[in-house]
């Protein structure tokens, strides 16, 4: 096999810098293209250029499989590498199974990802939707990098004794227009900082109505770890009331929205739970389908539970230790790349 691996670089997507770092070990023919941000305008419906890099450089590696982490090949491209001879399996890092802010037309869209000979997606309610359209679609379910982020020394928690209570990494959109789902997690925030210690990574200048410790977000693994290490744990928001206007297209031939998209697992809690990090998520059935209330995790139905569930388990820290340790090692059993690469990716890419 000869593996050309296609991405569009994206310094916030662990996912993506994971498989980057895992797949040269597994295999041995295996060479990267990226895509820049100017090459964009290939997706315009009405003229869908061509990119002659990636031409170049498909011509001079001469790959058997082509992996792309988000679909960033357009319709021509596809139907090129495919005259080829060429295998084509894409990823996805999120809820975004139906659609994307690359391309204009969900019809299109869906009309390429029948060509793929594989689509993996995290969010499983999407499969039997995906299939019913002609399209392969696999369960991909997340996973992290135990090598960007782990449990650091115990020294250092004693290091640095200002250890915040609740970390949150995530956005909230622009103030002046902030959405439902930033709404949602401001006031979740505000209401845990009212009677703990709150830390919050963000690229987004939200004014809170009360005082927490604002950290800039960071592209850097080892700082995200670092933050996450100096804290007892983390807040997880899987709520997902914007979803149709997050993922607005024309043409519509699936709505996203239905009880199953209300919520979606994110990719943040599989790396703070690589962390160590005890986390505090919305119950929802995906989230129960892979871990244990109270012991792997800690769900929460609405926001004053929320409250009282925090306000509990920050009082008993034994309590949120085991739960730390219990949700850290089943990440490490299941959700690291190299899990995913070996039970999923690697089998899907051989099979075809």
């Amino acid at each position: 096999m000869r593996l050309l691996f296609v991405y569009k670089n994206n310094n916030q997507d662990p996912s993506e810098k994971a498989l980057r770092q895992w797949l040269p070990r597994f295999v041995d023919n295996y060479k990267e293209y990226q895509f820049r941000k100017t090459q964009r305008n290939r997706f315009d419906p009405d003229n869908l250029n061509f990119s002659e890099s990636f031409k170049s450089s498909v011509e001079k590696f001469k790959p058997s499989h082509i992996f792309c982490w988000l679909l960033y090949l357009n319709p021509k491209e596809i139907a090129w590498c495919k005259s080829l001879g060429i295998k084509l399996i894409a990823g996805i890092n999120g809820v975004a199974s139906f659609s994307t802010g690359l391309y204009k037309s969900q019809s299109i869209y869906f009309d390429s990802l029948r060509q793929l000979d594989a689509f993996l997606i995290p969010h499983r309610p999407h499969i039997p939707v995906l299939i019913g359209h002609g399209i392969n679609a696999v369960e991909m379910p997340f996973f992290y990098d135990p090598e960007a982020y782990y449990p650091l020394p115990k020294i250092y928690k004693r290091i640095f004794k200002a250890r915040s209570d609740i970390f949150f990494v995530g956005n909230f959109g622009d103030y002046s227009k902030i959405d439902a789902q930033g709404a949602y997690r401001k006031k979740g925030i505000e209401i845990l900082a009212e009677f703990s210690r709150v830390k919050v990574m963000s690229s987004d200048f939200v004014k809170f109505k009360c005082h927490l410790k604002k950290v800039k977000a960071t592209g850097n693994d080892w700082v995200v770890n670092f933050h996450a290490n100096n804290s007892r744990s983390a807040i997880c928001f899987d709520y997902f009331p914007d979803v149709l206007v997050y993922n607005k297209i024309n043409n519509h031939m699936v709505q996203y929205y239905s009880d199953h998209d209300k919520f979606t697992i994110r990719q943040r809690i599989f790396t703070m739970m690589g962390s160590g990090l005890p986390i505090f998520v919305e119950r929802h059935p995906e989230i129960e389908r892979l871990f244990l209330d109270g012991k792997d995790i800690i769900m929460w139905s609405n926001l004053r539970d929320l409250k009282s569930k925090a306000s509990h388990y920050l009082s008993k820290p034994e309590e949120l230790s085991l739960i730390a340790e219990t949700g850290h090692l089943k990440a490490k059993l299941f959700y690291t790349v190299e899990k995913r690469l070996i039970e999923t990716i690697l089998p899907t890419i051989f099979k075809l």
